[in-house]
């Protein structure tokens, strides 16, 4: 196989395995290649991990076994961020309408509305005609249409929730929909072979616990994490960083996740100084893991906080209230979403890894001329971040 081929076969199963839904319209390049080594990415996403993959000709599905239940959540990601409980219903109360029996391969977006409040009412599900209501309702048919699921065939989602249009109408994708779900791997996952479990945790898992192994695993690892470690580079182009508590399995090009760390935003550089601070001032358990209180994580967030007064977005100003609040649960979630932080009864307990992030902060004075305006986009945590290696 040329390294040309090689190239193109990694690109594609890296937005495969970012994505899992492919369509012609939104990944033109990206489709032509996966339709181009359709049988190879079959063949090793099936050996390698376990996954089936189907390509369409107007999208390509990568359908995953469910993870174990020590996994982080994975939260669906919409136009505006992770999605709230209602949108994951309605999603699902719109796939339910679209495949009943009989059901129109074209919908008036009032008709399937009518029809998932009917379905919902049955099911005992309230839901209602408020703002925020016609807004998950929106985003949950623009993930749909992600997806390639739905097509706005004439006039706009987004338009009808802000309610500038009438009408809207969806062609639906039958064949695309059919493969929504998941469900039947289900239990294929549960007498998967070792091999494949472990390198799913690798690639699903932003961090293999060694705790969490099971014995056929902890087998595997430790015999067989060279060929492991080829096959995930082959396929994907991911290095092993081992330690003695586990692994992670980290991206040069850094766009093969959908969780980056730590990525850039106030929030994430706050996630970044809580780890620095708890991991530096705080002895470690066994197995190299700090558990700190909620108290101390209070405390450090708002130390944080007062520290850097002035250099930080007007939301989380000290000088707000809410913002110790506000920002705790964003370091929270942010730090439990890549599994450097599981959350215990009155403690949060941060993984060993979240040594090697490390970071120092440098302020650089302020300009002596005034800058250029600049939108809320420009504003930044501080001038100059860095990590230490």
């Amino acid at each position: 196989m040329s390294d040309s081929t090689s190239y193109e076969i990694r690109d594609a199963a890296r937005l495969l395995e970012r994505h899992t839904f492919l369509t012609e319209a939104r990944h033109p390049d990206v489709f032509l290649l996966v339709r181009r080594h359709s049988t190879e990415l079959k063949r090793r996403f099936g050996e390698t991990l376990g996954y089936r993959l189907i390509v369409e000709s107007t999208f390509a599905r990568l359908l995953k076994p469910p993870l174990p239940g020590t996994s982080p959540v994975r939260a669906l990601h919409g136009p505006n961020g992770p999605v709230s409980p209602r949108v994951y219903q309605y999603v699902c109360l719109i796939a339910a309408a679209l495949q009943a029996p009989g059901a129109a391969d074209q919908w008036l977006i009032s008709a399937l509305v009518a029809q998932v409040r009917s379905d919902a009412a049955t099911a005992e599900i309230v839901t209602g005609d408020s703002f925020t209501e016609r807004r998950d309702l929106v985003t949950a048919v623009t993930l749909l249409a992600r997806f390639g699921v739905v097509e706005e065939t004439d006039g706009s989602a987004a338009e009808w929730g802000a309610g500038r249009d009438l009408e809207v109408l969806l062609s639906v994708n039958q064949t695309a929909l059919s493969y929504l779900l998941a469900n039947s791997l289900i239990v294929e996952a549960r007498t998967d072979r070792p091999d494949r479990t472990l390198a799913r945790r690798l690639v699903e898992d932003p961090i293999l616990d060694r705790a969490l192994l099971t014995d056929e695993e902890e087998r595997i690892w430790s015999r067989d994490r060279g060929t492991l470690e080829d096959q995930l580079v082959d396929l994907f182009g991911l290095r092993l960083e081992v330690r003695r508590e586990g692994a992670l399995a980290w991206d040069f090009a850094e766009d093969a996740t959908d969780e980056p760390f730590p990525g850039v935003g106030v929030p994430r550089q706050l996630a970044l100084m809580f780890v620095t601070e708890v991991v530096t001032t705080h002895q470690p358990g066994n197995g190299g893991a700090v558990t700190v209180t909620d108290e101390t994580v209070d405390e450090i967030i708002t130390a944080i906080l007062d520290t850097y007064r002035g250099h930080l977005r007007s939301d989380f100003e000290s000088s707000d209230p809410s913002a110790a609040a506000r920002a705790t649960a964003a370091v929270i979630s942010i730090l439990s979403a890549v599994g450097l932080l599981t959350v215990g009864p009155g403690t949060v307990t941060v993984h060993p890894a979240a040594a090697r992030y490390g970071a120092t902060v440098t302020r650089r004075a302020a300009p002596k001329t005034a800058p250029a305006p600049q939108t809320a986009a420009d504003f930044s945590l501080f001038d100059t971040l860095g990590e230490e290696s």
